[in-house]
């Protein structure tokens, strides 16, 4: 009897040792959220102790993996080996998605034996936040010789209520325009501003001697330059290319003031520039006032407007000591026209730069690429509030 049995389990291990391999997958969960784990258990029959076997993830990238591992190796021991994988929580819209577990034999790219898939709840998708905005474009540069005042860049502010964290949103910030670069020239047109899909316009050159009519430009154009006090070129239109809202106003006529972004230029050699606004500034300033007029006489300042506008010049003849000024630095606004007939003081200002106001809940951070000079502005009351105030680039928010 001893010999039969030894017989029989010798004839059975033969038997089993030339049976083939199988393999099956089986996963701990059928479904889960971003974040979390699930665990695959790989049984087989007929595979000795210490077989490594391959397996892939399908659909799945490096980035909804955390360790970022799509593939790996499992040894087999007494038939059964595991893997667990962690879905990350990439905070990206993606929608729910299937994972599926591909068992291999020989290597990663080699024969599919078995498979198991799981869904994955997009848990984490991405955050979308507000965030409140100015945009003021550079303002225009004062004409030279009796010159119209440079008109002030345009001037926009709302909010945006669905941005994502971790996208990078355009920015850029225009510089002011150059006056007129000598006698009988015009004021040049400011740099554009930008966030996002929000474009302000600069604002436009004020006019020269010999009644040349101001610029068109995004916030009103400075004013005309007239012929000594006689008469005078038309001022530039405001909100030009129109855009609505309104990013501002006309400039005034005959060496007139720059429009500004809260009301027109003043009409009239040395005409007052416009007034700017402070509408939602967000900072609580004053941006985007029109340059003052210049004219031909009195020997003053004739003002910019809201007192952050370039003042144009007044003085005439012999008297060279009162010179057009630039508009204050980035505020938008327009420089100041040229007054005199020397050659010092008949040049008109500089027009100011612009700005980009950005505001977040301080639950958040922007972060500006290196082409952008910013600034956290103010972090009170649950807001940061941000300046960027030169350059082009993107921000970011986390």
């Amino acid at each position: 009897m001893p010999l039969i049995n030894s017989t029989l389990k010798k004839s059975w291990t033969i038997r089993s040792k030339g049976l083939p391999p199988t393999y099956s997958v089986s996963a701990s969960a059928a479904s889960i959220n971003e974040g979390q784990s699930v665990t695959f258990t790989i049984t087989t029959r007929n595979v000795p102790s210490g077989t490594t076997l391959y397996y892939t993830l399908g659909n799945m990238t490096a980035a909804d993996i955390t360790g970022g591992a799509t593939s790996g190796t499992v040894s087999i021991s007494n038939n059964s080996g595991t893997v667990a994988v962690t879905v990350a929580a990439d905070s990206t819209t993606e929608g729910t998605e299937t994972m599926i577990f591909q068992l291999r034999t020989v290597s990663t790219s080699g024969t599919i034996v078995a498979t198991n898939s799981v869904t994955i709840a997009d848990t984490s998708v991405a955050s979308l936040l507000t965030i409140d905005y100015v945009v003021v474009a550079g303002g225009g540069g004062g004409g030279s010789d009796f010159g119209g005042g440079g008109g002030a860049g345009g001037y926009l502010t709302g909010n945006f209520a669905s941005l994502s964290l971790g996208t990078g949103y355009s920015v850029s910030v225009g510089g002011g325009g150059a006056r007129g670069a000598s006698q009988g020239n015009s004021g040049n047109a400011g740099g554009n501003s930008n966030f996002h899909t929000i474009t302000t316009y600069g604002g436009g050159g004020g006019g020269r001697y010999n009644s040349v009519g101001g610029n068109a430009g995004g916030s009103g154009g400075g004013g005309g330059g007239g012929n000594g006090c006689a008469g005078g070129g038309g001022g530039g239109a405001g909100n030009s290319p129109a855009t609505t809202p309104s990013q501002g106003n006309s400039g005034g006529s005959s060496a007139g003031g720059g429009g500004g972004a809260g009301g027109a230029g003043n009409t009239g050699a040395g005409g007052t520039g416009g007034a700017g606004s402070s509408t939602n500034s967000l900072t609580g300033a004053t941006y985007a006032a029109g340059g003052g007029g210049g004219s031909c006489g009195g020997g003053t300042l004739n003002n910019g407007g809201s007192g952050i506008g370039g003042s144009g010049a007044g003085s005439y003849g012999t008297d060279s000591t009162i010179y057009s000024t630039a508009g204050a630095t980035n505020t938008g606004s327009g420089g100041g026209g040229g007054g005199a007939t020397s050659y010092s003081s008949c040049l008109g200002g500089n027009g100011a730069s612009g700005i980009v106001v950005l505001r977040c809940s301080s639950t958040y951070t922007a972060t500006f690429s290196a082409g952008v000079t910013s600034a956290l502005f103010s972090n009170t009351g649950g807001y940061k509030i941000y300046t960027a105030t030169a350059g082009s680039g993107t921000v970011t928010f986390s």
